[in-house]
């Protein structure tokens, strides 16, 4: 286990100083503003940690009303709207230095019989045949040659906590027209134990990894254009099955609308057997510098 892996599980360690009060034990990380991701995998983590063992998570809604900074620590407060016999909800509020900063919904279900059915999973080659992180740096370095440091010997990136692997990695990086649609798989970078509500928290975390950039592919722009500033105004997730994430997971993402500088990103996840675990979607305000 590296040191992202270890500061993501961190990330789960909150301490209850009063009763539905909670403060992460461990430092926050991102730059300079706290990572989106982190937020939700801890509002995950702080209202699971108020609710009955016999319901598991269901959905988040986060809305992102300031930014967080690495430097004070946070603070998750959670209300306990309601707990049924079958589901719970908890209202949860996110703060820093006495400002708002995340405001959410989180919704438990207990596991119960029912008709089932699912969209098919798309057709994308293994994980081993596409590009990793590495070989997007080579290719972003091809379109932006004056925004990475020259090349001058072999390269080896720092140890990430979620691998990812681009099905099309020119697409979302090449200057040129492209559909608004993304496929990437992701793994967490260490095993986990069995405890599956801990493997959602950690999908909480994957799900924020690079989501808006898919906006920019109708648009002629690279997906990691230096003069484009990302800013999330909400995030949401809907668990449907039960999963391991660090197994793959295929992420297939589509923006289905960009106006006003608000790009809307809907995606799934489904497992390398074809099971759809998961529904994401994104807003973001998309601006050019």
């Amino acid at each position: 286990m590296n040191e992202a892996t270890r500061t993501v599980l961190a990330h789960l360690q909150l301490e209850e100083r009063l009763p539905d009060r909670f403060t992460p034990v461990s430092a926050n990380a991102g730059w300079p503003q706290v990572f989106g991701g982190q937020l939700i995998q801890q509002a995950l983590c702080a209202a699971r940690n108020t609710v009955d063992s016999d319901k598991a998570l269901a959905s988040i809604q986060a809305t992102f009303i300031s930014r967080s900074s690495r430097d004070s620590p946070l603070s998750y407060a959670v209300d306990r709207l309601h707990d049924g016999n079958s589901a719970a909800t908890r209202q949860i509020a996110v703060s820093q230095d006495d400002k708002l900063c995340v405001s959410g919904t989180v919704a438990f279900h207990k596991p119960e019989e029912s008709l089932s059915h699912q969209a098919p999973a798309p057709t994308a080659p293994a994980p081993e045949a596409c590009a990793d992180l590495l070989e997007v740096e080579s290719i972003y370095q091809s379109y932006y040659p004056d925004d990475l440091p020259e090349r001058t010997g072999p390269v080896e990136l720092p140890p990430q906590p979620v691998e990812m692997r681009f099905v099309d990695p020119d697409a979302l990086l090449k200057p040129g027209t492209a559909s608004g649609s993304q496929m990437i798989w992701i793994r967490f970078s260490a095993q986990l134990g069995d405890d599956l509500e801990q493997h959602k928290m950690i999908l909480g975390y994957a799900s924020d990894q690079s989501v808006s950039h898919v906006a920019l592919q109708p648009h002629a722009l690279g997906g990691y254009n230096p003069g484009i500033q990302f800013l999330t105004m909400n995030h949401s997730l809907w668990f449907h099955r039960s999963c391991r994430v660090d197994e793959w997971l295929l992420l297939a993402r589509e923006c289905n609308s960009m106006t006003s500088a608000r790009a809307n990103v809907t995606g799934s996840v489904y497992t390398l057997s074809g099971d759809l675990v998961a529904t994401m979607q994104q807003t973001a305000l998309v601006r050019t510098r």
